[in-house]
């Protein structure tokens, strides 16, 4: 699986793209903000332009209604009115050439320098009211004359006729930036709500893909989960992404088909009757279950050897002919004694350390390299081994060996109750036997008595008669001999009947006398 299918990647991204959203929207609020405080600053720089400017008005309006008539009250307007005057156009210069410079630094009173980017209207209401200015300062200059002794009332006299213009250069500047604001307003407007759709769309959309691929298959897989707790191991999870939900419901599945194949694989060990019907079933279904080529079965011998007693390689018979092997000092020996499943994971190596090992040179004849020797031991009248190979050299794993311990018990009681199915049968084939035999010798048993019943009849020198008696005592001995053996092979039935405890008590006691 590669590192972008996965969903750590995956949600990492929509995470990252999320944080990434809201960091955007956060810097832009801080934008919105300075912006908005920027713009309040400008407003109000603009606002005290008009102000100063009508403060100058008032100021010379009033001078020239009181205009002083002697020298000491004129120097007493120089202190006050002329000072005021300077200080008010020094402000009004200041503001004037901020605008014009689009520097707010020193008016604003901030540390760091303020650059709003005004529009092209507010710039040409400033540069015109700064060239009004320029030339308004010259006039004024010019009229008020040396700095000693100025003109007080001649410079009221400009500003009053000159103010009206200057006001409306100002309001002009102002008209222009509130403008420019509300426009600057109505494009943040639609920045805003452009971004706001943006990130609507980015989050339905990260919404539907969480939903497509975590929650719906999420839900899939519990499903999977609860028709797996009700039984049902034939329900496969849809496998619709290739990430870890994806690799989930298809272990699952995995999961579902192995434990699908057990199940039956169980019935049908159990179902078994036949060994060879039951080992072919094992050739052909373990292969779902693990690596496997070739299977066979050994039995103990009463000699003390092993035979193999049969085998299927690629799910087919393999005609091997009776092999018996030596059991001592042998790894079928360690099988059966520890009981546990044995694994071979390099049958030609291992081959070679003994020459007892003759069984695993059978199998390395056969190309076969890995193998896992499973002890049917358990409740068998017989002990043996099952024998699992492939071609593959370590092709076996711990969890095939753990498979198969699980899976033991279940094997050795089919191995064992196939046996003793096999054991029952030749039983019952032998009493048929028998059967057949004692009916076929009471055939001319029967002629014999009647011929003995003849010269029963006929009168015999003595030593005749009594081997006439001795012969009919031999006939009711074979007669009862054949009875027994027929009452043996006859399906036993019950019959109760009331008897006397104390006659069969007596002749008990009778026949164990001396």
């Amino acid at each position: 699986m590669k590192f972008t299918h996965t969903l750590k990647f995956q949600i990492g991204i929509a995470l990252l793209a999320l944080i990434a959203l809201f960091s955007f929207f956060s810097m832009h609020t801080l934008k919105i903000l300075d912006e908005q405080r920027t713009q309040g600053a400008l407003l109000r720089l603009a606002g005290e332009l008009q102000a100063t400017a009508q403060h100058m008005a008032m100021q010379a309006m009033n001078y020239e209604k009181n205009t002083p008539q002697d020298s000491a009250a004129y120097t007493r307007d120089l202190r006050l009115y002329y000072q005021d005057l300077m200080n008010i156009t020094g402000q009004f210069d200041d503001i004037c050439a901020a605008f014009s410079s689009g520097d707010f630094q020193r008016q604003l009173e901030i540390h760091e320098p303020m650059n709003p980017v005004l529009s092209e209207n507010t710039l040409d209401a400033a540069y015109e009211l700064e060239d009004y200015w320029k030339k308004f300062m010259l006039d004024l200059d010019k009229v008020m004359g040396p700095d000693k002794m100025p003109h007080l009332a001649d410079a009221a006299k400009l500003i009053v006729d000159r103010n009206p213009e200057l006001l409306q250069k100002t309001r002009n500047l102002l008209k222009a930036l509130d403008e420019d604001i509300q426009q600057r307003t109505r494009e943040t407007n639609i920045i805003i709500r452009a971004s706001f759709a943006v990130a609507l769309i980015i989050a339905i959309g990260i919404m539907l893909w969480f939903y497509r691929q975590v929650l719906r298959p999420l839900s899939g897989s519990a499903e999977g989960f609860r028709q797996a707790s009700a039984g049902n191991f034939s329900y496969r999870m849809p496998v619709t992404a290739n990430n870890e939900i994806g690799f989930l419901a298809l272990s699952f599945n995995q999961l579902s088909s192995r434990l699908n194949s057990l199940f039956k694989l169980t019935a049908r060990l159990q179902e078994g009757s036949d060994l060879n019907e039951t080992l072919e079933f094992v050739s052909h279904t373990f292969p779902e279950l693990l690596p496997l080529d070739w299977v066979g079965v050994l039995f103990v011998s009463t000699d003390g050897q092993i035979q193999l007693e049969r085998a299927y390689s690629d799910g087919v018979p393999e005609e091997l002919g009776i092999l018996h092997f030596p059991l001592k000092d042998t790894l079928l020996e360690q099988c059966l004694n520890s009981g546990e499943p044995l694994h071979i994971p390099d049958i030609q190596e291992v081959a070679q350390l003994s020459s007892s090992y003759r069984f695993l040179q059978v199998l390395t004849d056969r190309q076969r390299r890995d193998a896992i020797f499973l002890p049917v031991t358990s409740q068998s009248p017989i002990p043996g081994v099952l024998v699992f190979a492939t071609r593959q050299a370590h092709a076996y794993g711990q969890e095939h060996t753990q498979l198969l311990s699980n899976l033991a018990t279940v094997i050795t009681l089919s191995f064992s109750r196939t046996l003793k199915l096999a054991e029952h049968a030749r039983l019952a084939a032998i009493g048929q036997f028998v059967s057949d035999i004692a009916h076929e010798i009471r055939t001319p048993l029967a002629t014999v008595s009647m011929a003995l019943d003849y010269f029963e009849n006929t009168e015999l020198p003595e030593a005749a008669h009594k081997r006439l008696l001795l012969a009919e005592q031999e006939m009711a001995r074979i007669n009862r001999l054949l009875a027994d053996i027929l009452l043996y092979a006859r399906p036993l039935t019950l019959k109760t009947e009331s008897t006397d405890l104390c006659l069969i008590l007596e002749k008990a006691i009778t026949s164990r006398k001396p």
